[in-house]
């Protein structure tokens, strides 16, 4: 195979300059030599992991995966059984496996995707791997139990005492959730399996331990799970099966971006660290893991990955990357936890190809079909179930704070939960749950967990709540909250206080936040739509002369006058008939220049969420029609709509709507946003349609 490494070369001299470059606060120096040790044992495949403890304890374990679409099984085989020559239990048992991996016939090949080894670097020189299997994520729970079964009595014999309890790990797996991973423990104990559980929900975890006849549920626990399920992007429930299931549970927390890009790998290490599980050390040296290493950089680079480049197409690359996995909190009944981290290194493929941006087709006069509304409301739909993360969150807007979940999922959540689709129940719910472990008793929700509570954030989750029936005491206290964000005019600041801000930002007890703490319209316009009588007012004594709202944190002033447009007829379309005219005319003006270009896919969403608004639009209908085109044309292939919503964050003492020095100006990057706000109103205009 071109690229394929010499078969008498072992993965050490492919990792001469990685373990150069390994720090002393992660690897000591006689780990360092038990790695290299280790790394001799493996094939030359660039696809490792540090298993690094964050305490005091010096030991890191060695991982290398292998994937059944991408790597050489054959060679992968030959190499094993040379190094498990000998007669043993364990050895014969690898040898076997991947004998039986390798054959594209077997169902060991159909339906184990990946396979990690795991060596436990021990003075005691190397043992026996432990063997991971991905099970295929197409399998049913019948599928994936039979399987599992048929496989691990080929592999471990018919006598083993966990088989029963696998069944009913694998029954009590609520919809959508599924055991992944199934770990032989060679050298360990081969009487006990352990399996990995993916995609359960914080509100399925209790219940699924209690259905698997877990015995060891307390606060300690259900503190940890609230911990994890807080900050991750995603985690895998790690147990330990035999006769019943033993009480150590591991969590591991995955991110879906690398530091610093997604701050809450810091904000959660810090509180490890302040739990007293993580050496400060070990800690920096982790958070500053990632690196994308080329070929300029290295004296040493890996021979292979030569041969590899000069096969791969003219558009790629290739080129090694550093990046942090995940991180493992092991909780023990009775015991401190221990936290573990996996960090990354392999070889990854770059495009370089130039990919044609989508031309949007002219306006035409033709009508629009209601199927292309539903057909583009669906695809808008699937992106956006893609695009939330496991643990509920959708994320959005990268500033210095870090991206926006909570305010974000707050927004996005209310939003689609206007459309009727069944798809929808489940991430709606979740995003709920996890925005009610947010919530600030003293003051709400906010931008993310790192940021003040402030009234915008607090505003969408009570109107997302509300559109969902949620009804509780999170959700009176939030619309109670929403008092203490009232200026003495009746207008809404973002935010009531300076103290918690002033800390977060590090400005001097000398500068001003008269800019966050002033009224806003487009926080007004979000606040009464929950139906405070106050700011429906503030908003009537606000609007301009030409009939729209400013937006103080938008670049868009459609944001703050659609808000303000529906929060007035929704109270009372017949009273404020007036402003809403105002509004409409402004809109159908500004509706006509933006049709003209390319990229304001958010804007023109909120233009005809004006329109949509009123109840006599007839009189607008051209120019709605003229808008659902244009939204339609520019949808994206994979259902989104490209990033157009500007957020506009101004330094804290200006309070002018527009300008001002050191302005942050910071696209919708994820296009969660955007695509939230174009769903709405499709939905809105399809449903008036039928």
């Amino acid at each position: 195979m071109p690229g394929e490494p010499a078969a008498d070369q072992s993965l050490l001299p492919a990792l001469e300059s990685f373990f150069d470059s390994l720090s002393t606060p992660l690897v000591s120096p006689m780990q360092l030599g038990l790695l290299k040790n280790a790394a001799a044992f493996f094939p030359p495949i660039l696809r490792l992991g540090l298993e690094c403890r964050l305490n005091g304890r010096e030991q890191v374990d060695l991982q290398l995966c292998f994937r059944r679409d991408e790597d050489d099984l054959n060679f992968i085989f030959h190499w094993f059984e040379r190094q498990f020559g000998g007669t043993g239990e364990e050895e014969v048992l690898l040898r076997n496996f991947f004998e039986k991996w390798a054959n594209p016939l077997s169902s060991y090949h159909q339906d184990i995707v990946e396979v990690f080894l795991e060596l436990d670097v021990l003075p005691s020189g190397n043992h026996i791997p432990l063997l991971f299997l991905a099970l295929d994520i197409s399998l049913s729970a019948a599928e994936r139990k039979a399987f599992c079964n048929t496989l691990l009595s080929e592999v471990l014999g018919y006598n083993k005492s966990f088989f029963p309890t696998l069944n009913t790990v694998i029954d009590a797996c609520p919809p959508g959730a599924a055991v992944a991973y199934v770990g032989i423990l060679c050298s360990r104990n081969i009487d006990i399996l352990r399996v990995n559980i993916k995609k359960l929900a914080a509100a399925e975890v209790v219940p699924f331990l209690e259905a698997i006849g877990y015995q060891w549920l307390n606060s300690q626990l259900k503190d940890c799970i609230d911990f994890v399920y807080s900050y991750a992007d995603r985690v895998t429930l790690c147990i330990d099966l035999g006769q019943s299931v033993y009480p150590g549970i591991g969590f591991e927390c995955f991110w879906n971006a690398q530091p610093p890009k997604e701050t809450y790998w810091q904000h959660f290490i810090t509180e490890l660290i302040n739990r007293g599980l993580c050496e400060p050390a070990k800690a920096e040296a982790i958070l500053n893991w990632d690196e994308d290493i080329f070929p300029d950089k290295e004296s040493r680079w890996p021979e292979h990955l030569w041969l590899e480049s000069l096969y791969a197409p003219e558009h790629e690359f290739i080129y090694l990357k550093k990046k942090i996995s995940h991180l493992k909190l092991s909780y023990h009944p009775g015991k401190q936890a221990e936290v573990k981290a996996y960090l990354g290194y392999g070889n990854l493929r770059m495009d370089l190809s130039i990919k044609e941006a989508k031309v949007p087709k002219p306006l035409t006069n033709v009508p629009v079909a209601i199927n292309q509304l539903d057909n583009a409301i669906s695809h808008g739909i699937e992106f956006l179930l893609q695009a939330q993360t496991q643990t509920g969150w959708w994320k959005d807007f990268h500033l210095p704070a870090g991206r926006s979940d909570e305010w974000v999922t707050a927004y996005i959540a209310y939003h689609i939960s206007q459309i009727s689709d069944s798809r929808l129940t489940q991430p709606l719910a979740t995003a709920w749950d996890a925005l009610q472990r947010r919530f600030k008793p003293d003051s709400g929700w906010a931008y993310n967990a790192l940021v003040p509570a402030d009234a915008d954030s607090t505003a969408w989750a009570c109107l997302f709540a509300d559109s969902i029936g949620i009804n509780n005491i999170v959700t009176q206290e939030g619309h109670t909250l929403l008092n203490r964000y009232f200026t003495a005019e009746g207008g809404v600041a973002t935010y009531a206080g300076d103290e918690p801000i002033r800390k977060l930002t590090q400005l001097s007890e000398e500068a001003s936040f008269s800019g966050w703490q002033g009224a806003h319209l487009c926080v007004t316009a979000a606040c009464a739509l929950t139906g405070h009588k106050q700011a429906l007012n503030y908003l009537l004594q606000h609007q301009s002369s030409w009939g729209y709202w400013e937006s103080y944190w938008w670049t868009a002033d459609e944001y703050a006058t659609a808000l303000a447009t529906e929060a007035l007829l929704k109270e009372n379309a017949y009273e404020h008939s007036g402003p809403a005219f105002k509004a409409t005319k402004w809109a159908t003006t500004e509706l006509a220049k933006l049709l003209q270009v390319q990229g304001k896919s958010f804007q023109i969403a909120l233009l005809l969420k004006i329109l949509l608004a009123t109840n006599n639009n007839r009189q607008y209908q051209a120019d709605i029609e003229q808008a659902v085109k244009y939204l339609l044309n520019t949808q994206q292939a994979s259902g989104n709509w490209a990033a157009s919503a500007e957020l506009r964050v101004p330094m804290p003492g200006n309070a002018a709507t527009a300008g001002g020095a050191d302005t942050w100006l910071v696209k919708d990057l994820q296009t969660n946003f955007t695509t939230a706000t174009v769903l709405y109103v499709l939905n809105k205009y399809c449903c008036m349609l039928k």
